[in-house]
């Protein structure tokens, strides 16, 4: 990962993971209004988020038959 690859004038890792096409979508991203966004770092407690938030959007009302419920859309 030592190049650099430009798109659209932005410089990103040059690594065989990094494809254009995505890069591209993710700068492309227009999140909608009733769009949530959990960032965490890897092993920090991502499924505890998603269940927090979960409470909090349902005001505690729909409880979880199990964390399978808890899903997210990959963009």
């Amino acid at each position: 990962c030592v190049m650099l690859m430009f798109v659209r004038g932005r410089p990103f890792p040059g690594c065989r993971w990094f494809y254009k096409e995505i890069i591209e979508e993710a700068l492309d991203f227009k999140p909608r209004d009733t769009d949530i966004i959990i960032s965490t770092f890897p092993k920090c407690g991502n499924n505890w988020m998603k269940y927090i938030v979960h409470t909090k959007i349902t005001r505690g009302q729909k409880p979880l038959e199990s964390s399978h419920q808890l899903t997210y859309e990959a963009v």
